[in-house]
């Protein structure tokens, strides 16, 4: 089996900056499902431009796609 490294510079620091940020999240909200209930109240372009501004790589569609992946945007 070939395993293919990341070679992008750009893209391993995306990968060290959100796996922190998610820490700092997880430590902050008690969860990462707990930082998305904090957003309920939220309109939904302020909850996309959070997920855009706090990760790295993470472009409109993405940080749309994710919530709705995951139910956020259908419980209320």
């Amino acid at each position: 089996m070939k395993r293919d490294v990341i070679k992008n510079r750009k893209k391993v620091e995306a990968i060290i900056h959100n796996a922190n940020e998610f820490l700092k999240i997880t430590k902050e909200y008690d969860s990462f499902c707990g930082f998305l209930k904090s957003m309920k109240t939220v309109e939904r372009r302020s909850v996309i431009r959070t997920l855009m501004q706090r990760f790295r790589h993470v472009g409109e569609y993405m940080a749309e796609f994710y919530p709705h992946c995951v139910g956020f945007w259908s419980v209320t």
